[in-house]
Parts: structure tokens; C-alpha cells; sequence
């Protein structure tokens, strides 16, 4: 049966020879008759790959095996039938959202293994692949106590089923403008003997390529994508001697823009400073190109055919909102309120919108999508497709005024004609000291200027705040934040978001070893 299609997940270098299909084919039939691989698919180079914290610790390292092709295609047959049974009777939990990507067997092999970690839990729980997070509202009569019983039932869980976990490898991280002092313990190793280890508390902590912290700010991830991208751009300029603007977009596209955008739904910034410094990468690497140079950001990004990175960013989350408006996600959708009103104002696909008394739940997705989903016309959001609606959106926002959160472009400065003389100076009035809104604006723009009311053309105000998934019973639940970041099957952990409000909320790290 595997033999059908022999060729379906070979190689380029192997459907050159057409006539070695049906020897492997044989070769994988024979070898899964007899439950035996040849030994030289059992040998592997293994080479480790660096994670996160020290250098000099062995155990910060992965080992990532390099092994025979022809057993990496096999093993991929057979998962993607593992795959297929597992989904069609339903039998991954609900709360494991790390679908393994790749073409051999041990990650699926490991996450069906883990399967029922989550019933040992009586707090909510989210799995991604081996990362456990585990969460629940600290202001609550018995909630820590609740959590650290959790915590000992996944410790007695990993003792039976021999898979321990590395107690300096979980953190808690403790959210809300009013903390308990409670601390949590899980067992470990020292000196051989079990003791029960204090759990250390982060201020922020990195899942999934986002550093959370303890107040939703982001500061620091939006501090380290943009010095990272910003390393890319450095690298391209000392590399290339001169760039053309096919050359430009595509390295930009490819190398600088990904740094920039990855996971945006979960961290988008909510103050000007913030979207500042993530715009003045893309400001700074428009100006590689010599014949730009000296030309205005927003003539810049004209000349490049080349949208704001804020513009970028409320596309991206309208196109969530349709996706999961119109139910294209295969995930629960972020608490969405639909307007049942004789209002015929709009379209007929608008949302409601809660009070919010913080700003941190403003910018929560459900409700930092609403006013501009709700600007949209009919025939946006009743599209029949997504690229439809993207055009439709498109069209919408060029032909008529762009929201306040897309542009607010200021005038070019004026130049003065080479030849002509330097105009005279204009008397100003006794105790004029100059207007700090418009002087020096687009001078103090060309240098990446940041002073308040000098704010580079294209300037938006979007905000954008961390994913989450949260119980559907209590919508104002604090503590339903949950660093299950973006997902390639699970977008409604990149489009949904999370609260912080005076409740107290706790979560924890964790991986197994």
C-alpha cells in the first residue's frame, strides 16, 4: 500500500532515475514486513544547535540528526498515515496546538505520547509540542494553591511515565498591576537526591520566538527584532557596493521584513515610540538605494511600490478578523460581539465593542479590530475569498480617505532652486520662538528623529496585544494569557489577545526533558 505511490515524497535526485522507484519501493515494503531497517539507516550525524542561555551549558544544546534520505522518506510515509488516522478520529487533545511539521516520525511519535498530560490538570493548560504552559487567576480564593497542586500532578505524571521535568528550565510569570508574593516548587535532582526546587519568577519570558513580559509591553521584543533586523541591514549594506531597487526589494523581502512582522498579532506595539522604532528599520534600509537617498520616507516608499509596516499590520489584522468572522480558522475565534441592531448604517457584518478601562485591554484583538472592520464596506467583507477581500480592501482604502491608523503624511520640505539666491530671512514677531510641530521636521525625519510632533510620514497608531486562549465561560478571565504564539494551523493563537487587568495571573514555563 505504501508502494502505490513510491515517488510521491522522493527527492529530486532520485525522480531523475525513474528506474529506481520500484527497488525502493520493494526495499521500504520489505523492510516494514519484517518491523527491521537496514543498519545504515540506523547511523547519524549529529550535530547540536545552540537554544538559549549559556554557551558552556551542555544542556541548552539540540541535537538535530542527520540521517540516511531514503529512511527520512519512509519514515514520512508513514507519518503522514499516522497523521491521518490520528485526525480522523480525533485523537489529539484538544489543547495540544504544536501540529508537528517535518518528515520523520519522533516528533509525532513524542507528542502522542504526552497526549494526556493535560487530564492530570484541573487548571487550563496549553501544549505546544513539549512546551506546557499553565495558567490560572491568582486573586481567586485557592488559586495558587491550585496551581501548585497541578504542578505536583504533572510531577507525579512525568515520574510515571519516566519523562521528567527540568525544574531551571520552568519560570513563572506573574502578570497584572497587583501581584501575590506566592511561590512555587517542583521536584528536582541535587546532588542526586530529590528536593523540591523554588520555581524562578521572569519579568519576561521567550516562547515561540516572543518575549512576553510581566506588563504586556513588549518593549523588549520590539527592542531585539528591531536591532536584529537592523544587523540584517548593515550586513546588506557593507555587502553589496550598489544595490538597484529590484535588488533591494527582493533582499528586504526576504531577509529584513520577515524579522519585522513575525508574530506581529502577538506584540504589535500601542505607542508612537514603539511603531517609531520598528518603522525607522524599514526608514533606514530604504535608504541603501543611492538614487532615494535623499528623497522622503514616503517618496521613498512611493518610488518602491513599498506600504508602511503599520499599514502592513492593520491589513494583516483585517484579514484575521474575515477569517475569523467567516469561520476560515479551524480554531475558536477571539470573543467577537455581532451588532443586532435596526442601525442600517454600515454593513451587516459589524462587531460590538466592550468597555475597556485599560489600555491593555483596548488593544486587545476583539477589540482594536472593531472600528476599522466596522468602516469597511458590504462588498469588503461579504467577499467570497480571502484574496478577494484583500483587493476589495485594497481598492476601498485607495480610493477613498485612508483611516487615521494607515497615513498621516506631511508635505515634502520645499527646495530651492539650485541657481536662485537663498531667500531673505521673514522678520518674526518679539518673543517668536518657532513652531516646534513643523520646524525642522522632515530634516529632523531624514536622521530618525523621534521628538514628539516630528513623526515621519505614513505615521500610524495601530496597536496590537499577546495572544491567548482563554476559557469561553469567563470573558474577563486575567489570567487566559497564554504564550502559545503563533502557529501556522493555529491562527487563533496569533489573531486573538490578552487582557491585563488589577487581577492577578500566574504562568508557567515549562519543558520536558
Amino acid at each position: 500500500m505504501l508502494g502505490n505511490r513510491p515517488t510521491a515524497a522522493i527527492p529530486n535526485i532520485c525522480r531523475m532515475f525513474g528506474e529506481a522507484a520500484h527497488p525502493v519501493a520493494e526495499l521500504f515494503r520489505r523492510s516494514l514486513a519484517a518491523e527491521q531497517v537496514p543498519g545504515d539507516w540506523k547511523r547519524a550525524t549529529v550535530t547540536p544547535i545552540f537554544k538559549k542561555g549559556s554557551r558552556l551549558t551542555p544542556g541548552n544544546y539540540r541535537p538535530v540528526s542527520l540521517t540516511c534520505i531514503l529512511c527520512k522518506v519512509m519514515e514520512g510515509l508513514v507519518r503522514e498515515r499516522v497523521m491521518k488516522h490520528l485526525a480522523e478520529n480525533n485523537l489529539i487533545h484538544k489543547e495540544q496546538h504544536g501540529f508537528v511539521a517535518g518528515s520523520v516520525c519522533g516528533p509525532l511519535l513524542f507528542v502522542i505520547y504526552i497526549n494526556d498530560l493535560p487530564e492530570v490538570c484541573s487548571c487550563p493548560v496549553r501544549l505546544f509540542a513539549d512546551d506546557t504552559k499553565v495558567y490560572t487567576r491568582s486573586d481567586t480564593e485557592g488559586g495558587p494553591e491550585a496551581l501548585q497542586h497541578d504542578l505536583d500532578s504533572l510531577q507525579q505524571w512525568s515520574d510515571n511515565w519516566l519523562l521528567r521535568f527540568h525544574p531551571d528550565k520552568c519560570h513563572t510569570l506573574k502578570l497584572g498591576n497587583k501581584k501575590s508574593e506566592a511561590k512555587y516548587f517542583m521536584k528536582g535532582k541535587r546532588g542526586g537526591v530529590d528536593v523540591n526546587i523554588e520555581l524562578q519568577e521572569s519579568e519576561v519570558e521567550k516562547d515561540l520566538g516572543v518575549h512576553v513580559d510581566n506588563r504586556l509591553s513588549f518593549k523588549e521584543h520590539v527592542s531585539i527584532v528591531s536591532g536584529k533586523a537592523n544587523q540584517i541591514v548593515g550586513v546588506i549594506r557593507r555587502t553589496f557596493d550598489y544595490l538597484t531597487e529590484e535588488m533591494f526589494i527582493q533582499l528586504y523581502k526576504s531577509l529584513v521584513r520577515p524579522k519585522l512582522e513575525y508574530g506581529h498579532s502577538v506584540w504589535q506595539p500601542h505607542n508612537k515610540t514603539l511603531c517609531a522604532e520598528v518603522e525607522n528599520v524599514q526608514r533606514r534600509a530604504t535608504k541603501l538605494i543611492p538614487g532615494l537617498k535623499d528623497e522622503p520616507y514616503c517618496e521613498r516608499l512611493k518610488a518602491l511600490k513599498l506600504p508602511s509596516l503599520e499599514h502592513r499590520r492593520l491589513r494583516g489584522d483585517m484579514i484575521d478578523t474575515f477569517k475569523y468572522v467567516h469561520g476560515m480558522y479551524e480554531a475558536d475565534r477571539p470573543h467577537f460581539e455581532p451588532i443586532s441592531s435596526r442601525d442600517t448604517r454600515g454593513h451587516s457584518l459589524k462587531l460590538g465593542k466592550d468597555h475597556c478601562r485599560l489600555n491593555v485591554r483596548s488593544n486587545y484583538f476583539s477589540q482594536r479590530v472593531v472600528n476599522t472592520w466596522n468602516s469597511l464596506p458590504e462588498e469588503a467583507v461579504t467577499a467570497p475569498s480571502v484574496n478577494s477581500f484583500k483587493t476589495r480592501i485594497d481598492n476601498f482604502w485607495r480610493h477613498s480617505a485612508l483611516p487615521q491608523a494607515v497615513a498621516t503624511e506631511r508635505r515634502p520640505r520645499r527646495e530651492t532652486p539650485p541657481c536662485s539666491p537663498p531667500p531673505a530671512p521673514t522678520p518674526k514677531p518679539a518673543g517668536w520662538t518657532g513652531d516646534p510641530e513643523t520646524t525642522g521636521t522632515q530634516e529632523a525625519n531624514d536622521r530618525g528623529s523621534h521628538t514628539p510632533g516630528r513623526e515621519a510620514e505614513l505615521e500610524t497608531r495601530t496597536v496590537h496585544a499577546i495572544s491567548i486562549s482563554g476559557s469561553k465561560e469567563d470573558k474577563r478571565l486575567a489570567t487566559d494569557v497564554v504564550a502559545v504564539m503563533p502557529a501556522a494551523r493555529e491562527p487563533d493563537e496569533v489573531s486573538s489577545g490578552a487582557e491585563m487587568d488589577t487581577e492577578k495571573t500566574k504562568l508557567v514555563f515549562g519543558s520536558e526533558t
